[in-house]
Parts: structure tokens; sequence; C-alpha cells
């Protein structure tokens, strides 16, 4: 039997994985994480055409912005170009996935 990855699913997994209160998913383009409202954006079409431990791993990953990542709204990098966001989250993606492994293990 395989498990479907629903929003229902990745909304309760999102919840007990960030043990920081709750987190908001939402549909939208991509994966990605606004870590000042605790919002987690998914893409409804890779949810439903990707493995489900792919869309697990890549929920995990966004839970982990919001676990480890630091709102940078208002510093320098908070504030620089696209650029210098683009960098910053690169960087901060590695860092993310290595504080995962070290909670999860390999995911």
């Amino acid at each position: 039997m395989t498990l479907k990855t629903t929003r229902t699913y990745i909304e309760g997994l999102a919840n007990g994985l960030t043990e920081q209160g709750k987190v908001t998913i939402q549909e939208g383009e991509g994966w990605h994480t606004d870590v000042t409202t605790k919002t987690i954006t998914y893409d409804p079409i890779s949810l439903q055409n990707l493995p489900a431990s792919v869309a697990k791993g890549l929920l995990i990953h966004e839970v982990g912005h919001v676990k480890h990542t630091k709102n940078l709204i208002n510093t320098p990098i908070g504030k620089a170009n696209k650029a210098m966001h683009d960098v910053y989250n690169t960087l901060e993606d590695i860092r993310i996935d290595q504080e995962l492994v070290k909670q999860y293990g390999n995911f």
C-alpha cells in the first residue's frame, strides 16, 4: 500500500515536526517558506506527481527553515538585493540540510 501525500498529510507532518506551534500550509509556485509568518508554500502539481518520499523530503527541508532559519528582514542581508538573498539562501539550504540530518537521520 502506498501512502498518498496530500495537503492534510503534509499539514499534519509539518506541524508535528516544527514543535513551534501552528504552521500554515498554502498552495503556490514551488516550495518555499516564509519564516516570519511560519508559512510553507508547496507546489500542488509536484505534490501529485512526485514520489511520496521526495515530497516528504521537500517538506522536511521547508520545516527545517521554520525551525532553524532566522528572520533576516531587518538585517543587511534581508535588505540586500535579490542576488545577495539568493546566495544567502543557497548557503542556508546547505546548513538546514545538515541540521536536519543531525535531527532526523538520512531522510
